[in-house]
């Protein structure tokens, strides 16, 4: 029995080896699933469940003054300080939580003193930023663009990222949750004018979605938002 046990464990050592092989040599990460049974004797069952993704570079000429922006280059979870490092004159960024309890607001200023308590800590291609620029400048970053991108929704309003570099119609990208919202909206930083689009409504001034743009978007029950890259 220790023989066949130590056995078994050998075989998950090799198994979890070469599922870091395949997630470092190819670029892609895989989902990737097999039975010990009779190795162990045992119902023994591994599972790696992960997104594909392709390593790309992406480049955006952020304005002078405010944008509602988002960035579908970098991870979920990238530190704040990483991502803002490219953006020499940068004032401040901010972005809306509806899920972050009584501090739903959170933000980043770069000016502020190093004891200043900044809760906006962490940036996700998920969500929608208020970015304020001193100057035009050029953000060019090296990331990765996910195939496929889930973004929680809860009910109200959401500030949301477009975790994709395709332009779309509106209802292509929201689709998948018709009938679970009423109204979208983003800030266009050309025209400084505010664009909507109520799914029931006829006069909709926002008809596209489009890489580098932020949204709000109001939903009267919660749901989950898949955008593929």
């Amino acid at each position: 029995m220790a023989a066949r046990n130590e056995l078994g464990l050998f075989m998950l050592l090799i198994a979890v080896l070469l599922i870091y092989h395949l997630m470092f040599s190819t670029g892609a990460l895989f989902e990737f699933q097999d039975s010990f049974d009779t190795i162990t004797g045992r119902n023994v069952l591994t599972q790696v469940n992960v997104s594909l993704y392709t390593v790309t570079t992406c480049t955006y000429t952020l304005p002078q003054g405010l944008s509602l922006w988002s960035i579908y280059c970098i991870g979920t979870q990238d530190n704040t300080t990483d991502i803002v490092a490219y953006i020499p004159g940068m004032k401040s960024i901010f972005t809306y939580n509806p899920n972050g309890g009584t501090d739903k607001w959170q933000s980043y200023n770069p000016s502020l003193p190093s004891w200043t308590v900044q809760d906006l800590n962490r940036m996700t291609k998920k969500a929608g930023y208020y970015i304020y620029m001193n100057y035009e400048r050029e953000f060019s970053y090296e990331g990765s663009a996910a195939s496929e991108t889930s973004i929680s929704l809860y009910q109200g309003w959401n500030l949301i990222g477009y975790p994709s570099d395709d332009v779309r119609n509106v209802n292509a990208t929201f689709g998948s949750i018709f009938g679970t919202y009423n109204l979208i909206e983003t800030y266009n930083s050309t025209t400084a004018e505010w664009q909507a689009f109520d799914p029931m409504g006829s006069n909709n001034t926002l008809n596209r979605t489009y890489p580098w743009q932020g949204y709000w978007i109001n939903v009267t029950s919660p749901t989950t938002l898949g955008i593929s890259g």
